[in-house]
């Protein structure tokens, strides 16, 4: 890979022809923040974003919005979720494994 300079390239990894089928989806100021069974949950609109070197909105894709999950863990964790799929934040799965003495605390907004 030879290196551009330009972030969209080098550090995303795009395709620096533009040619591929790939799109960066912006993400704008939170439409809700609200307190969900202990969590904070903070709804965030994203904007496709033209297919260009330089960043500008795609006004023919409609906006999609998606949550951000903030969980609190004692000592001092705090674990952040978002998924563009529909997936449940879970505290069992293969990657993640709690000690015993990790807790999970409420957060209030």
């Amino acid at each position: 890979m030879r290196q551009t300079n330009y972030h969209l390239f080098d550090f995303m990894d795009f395709d620096p022809t533009l040619e591929k089928d790939e799109a960066l989806w912006k993400a704008y100021t939170p439409t809700r923040i609200e307190e969900r069974d202990g969590d904070i949950v903070i709804t965030i609109p994203y904007q496709k974003q033209l297919r260009q070197e330089d960043m500008a909105p795609d006004t023919t894709a409609p906006q999609q919005s998606y949550d951000l999950i903030i969980r609190a863990y004692e000592p001092n964790i705090i674990r952040l979720f978002t998924t563009m799929s529909g997936d449940e934040m879970v505290e069992v799965d293969n990657m993640l494994q709690f000690s015993p003495e990790v807790k999970r605390l409420p957060l209030r907004y």
